[in-house]
């Protein structure tokens, strides 16, 4: 079967551990038989769709992150946001470094994300990363969930996915054209 849930439901808002003073939430799905959670969100004006994405949900907690893509600025005026759950009963430290395409440090930055809590950082807040692409590896001091979205020509379009938690010599990639 399948089954969707609105976060403009109250219900669901109600029973969202996660959510953030802007507005934003974390969501942790739950079942008593195996399933497979996604998230999935639209955007336009006037409540229309013209953008969206999904990301799969994480199944396992860690405390290292990697992201192969990033890029801030732009003539497509690109913004890249890190997002990351504590799902913890106690708060955590999360440190974001940011890499160039030649593996250099751009920027590194350490923040404290409460328990039970959500965090995002935006690429823009980053004088080092503006107009380029990047890559980015979060670590923290304990397991949490990370992912990172991607928005361009005024948030119009975006792209979303859940970070590797180890890097690997070999990955398998179904889609491209």
């Amino acid at each position: 079967g399948r089954e969707t849930f609105w976060p403009s439901d109250p219900g669901f808002l109600r029973s969202a551990r996660y959510a953030s003073r802007t507005g934003g939430f974390s969501t942790i799905v739950e079942s008593d038989i195996d399933v497979v959670a996604e998230r999935q969100m639209y955007w336009g004006p006037g409540g229309g769709y013209d953008g969206g994405h999904a990301a799969l949900g994480i199944k396992s907690l860690a405390t290292n992150w990697f992201f192969a893509e990033g890029f801030q600025g732009g003539g497509t005026n690109f913004d890249t946001w890190m997002l990351v759950l504590n799902p913890n009963t106690t708060p955590v430290d999360v440190t974001y470094t940011f890499y160039d395409t030649s593996g250099n440090t751009l920027a590194t930055m350490t923040r404290s994300v409460g328990a039970r809590a959500r965090a995002q950082v935006w690429g823009g807040e980053f004088d080092q990363l503006r107009g380029k692409a990047f890559s980015t590896r979060i670590t923290s001091t304990q397991p949490i969930a990370a992912e990172r979205a991607v928005y361009w020509r005024g948030y119009a379009e975006g792209h979303a996915t859940a970070g590797a938690t180890q890097t690997g010599e070999a990955w398998a990639l179904a889609e491209g054209e």
